[in-house]
């Protein structure tokens, strides 16, 4: 199965909203919800977070050995969903998922779930995960074919210890609840033109983009009044910060 996406920063500023091609000709859209959309919907904050686990994260949350994420993903909605202490997670979930994806379909007679006609399977799952992180601006790999079983349960392996240091660096930087709005205001004072509350309008990703060019814009005013005060070393140039 072969799969294409029209991602780009570009895209998001005019459009909020991706496309997942499958097989070239099948789409899938995905809605970019803001970052302003992450913090004030707290359900689409907790249904993102269940939709990117891994599953060696969901095993430890459930404690059951399923395939792969997105069994954990169906038994969640058509199983476990029945369960009082499931219900409240398996609502928000579906609701979220019908949300995020247009024209989702979930059919509990049949237990499956369809976009635009298309069955979802896991590896179509996976991928789709991976545009929700490329647009909550998170760096990550397209998801791998596997030749063997042995090559799937090695890169499992080393996903999990990738997934323990950024859960450390993640936990690190929970301890400043303002790391939002300190990007938010680095933007802003390279870019005096943008608001805040234009800015919150965005996606995560947009604004992550944003950020990287805002210090390199302050960067390049510092080095700047360094050039004009002929300060700069001798044969280094000035380059612009876009390129």
């Amino acid at each position: 199965m072969e799969f294409k996406n029209d991602f780009s920063v570009t895209k998001l500023f005019a459009e909020k909203r991706i496309n997942v091609f499958v097989d070239k000709n099948l789409v899938i859209e995905v809605n970019a919800f803001s970052a302003r959309h992450l913090i004030e919907d707290s359900e689409w904050g907790a249904s993102y977070n269940l939709m990117i686990l891994d599953k060696v994260r969901w095993q430890k949350l459930l404690k059951i050995d399923l395939e792969n994420s997105f069994d954990y993903i169906t038994t969640m909605i058509f199983q476990l969903g029945c369960y009082r202490e499931y219900n409240d997670i398996a609502t928000i979930l579906r609701n979220n998922i019908e949300k995020v994806f247009e024209n989702t379909v979930i059919d509990f007679q049949a237990k499956e779930i369809k976009i635009n006609d298309i069955t979802i399977t896991s590896e179509i799952w996976d991928y789709l995960v991976y545009v929700l992180k490329l647009i909550h601006g998170e760096k990550v790999n397209q998801p791998l074919t596997f030749t063997s079983p042995e090559a799937k349960a090695f890169w499992e392996k080393q996903q999990a210890l990738e997934q323990k240091i950024k859960e450390t660096k993640e936990k690190n930087n929970k301890d400043d609840k303002e790391a939002l709005m300190k990007g938010l205001l680095t933007i802003v004072f390279a870019f005096p033109s943008f608001t805040i509350d234009y800015l919150l309008d965005q996606t995560m990703a947009q604004i992550h983009w944003l950020y990287e060019q805002a210090a390199k814009a302050v960067s390049y005013n510092v080095n700047e009044k360094v050039f004009a005060a002929g300060n700069m070393k001798k044969g280094k140039n000035l380059d612009f910060f876009i390129k």
